[in-house]
């Protein structure tokens, strides 16, 4: 990998996620990722390791405390939000036609991008890594634009124009998955009355599609097919008096 080029080339994809959750922490960590994938070039057959490129996720490395998913619930870890910028990119490498050697999602789905369309990290543990698939380097682009909404933005380029035709992703959602309900019998409250604690959320089955170019020859390359298991909720039911 080597520091940036200088000259735009083509635009081979661009992507864009909001960032909904303005949280102080989190906004340093996502642009604090953005900037350090930024000006990367991948030449022809390199592959370019997320964890490797981004480093540890440490106060020493300068990233604050901030939400993140855990075993499915939102829990405080220094580098929160980083895999916004992961989901971001992932998507670009998708539409730009490159080839993703490793990628997970998340335990549960999430605001900034659909279900299916996510990659998350975990330093040491788990990474998203792509190759450059294609016949000439390609340079990424990230950066968090100003606005009303903020947004992760990436762009990848390359020194020569996208062949194959246009390239779009399709989601086919196999089957929704309701969350149980778990009561809990609480002598504090009236025989009868129900408080609910938790509500949980849907699971989904979703799996994704790579189309490139259009018509009858258009290519359709399954991408990923993941599960996102619903979490139960929780409701206090009345056994006193």
């Amino acid at each position: 990998m080597q520091a940036p080029a200088r000259e735009q080339g083509f635009v081979l994809a661009r992507f864009q996620t909001p960032i909904v959750n303005l949280e102080p922490g989190r906004v340093r960590n996502v642009a604090l990722a953005a900037a350090r994938i930024d000006g990367t070039v991948l030449q022809p057959g390199e592959v370019f390791s997320f964890n490797q490129v981004v480093g540890p996720r440490d106060p020493a490395h300068g990233w604050a405390l901030a939400n993140e998913i855990y075993q499915g619930e939102y829990v405080l870890g220094y580098g929160g939000g980083i895999c916004q910028v992961t989901s971001t990119l992932y998507n670009a490498v998708l539409l730009a036609g490159l080839k993703v050697e490793e990628r997970y999602h998340h335990d549960r789905p999430l605001q900034y991008v659909g279900p299916g369309r996510d990659a998350t990290v975990v330093w040491g543990q788990l990474d998203f890594r792509f190759r450059n698939s294609l016949e000439g380097p390609v340079r990424i682009v990230a950066r968090v634009t100003p606005g009303d909404v903020p947004r992760v933005e990436v762009i990848l380029h390359s020194t020569r124009p996208p062949a194959g035709g246009p390239i779009r992703l399709e989601e086919e959602y196999l089957r929704f998955l309701p969350p149980d309900l778990v009561e809990v019998a609480d002598p504090g409250l009236p025989r009868g009355r129900r408080v609910v604690e938790d509500e949980g959320y849907f699971g989904v089955e979703v799996r994704i599609y790579r189309v490139t170019g259009d018509g009858p020859d258009a290519r359709r390359e399954l991408v990923s097919h993941d599960v996102y298991l619903p979490k139960p909720g929780r409701v206090r039911v009345g056994t006193g008096e």
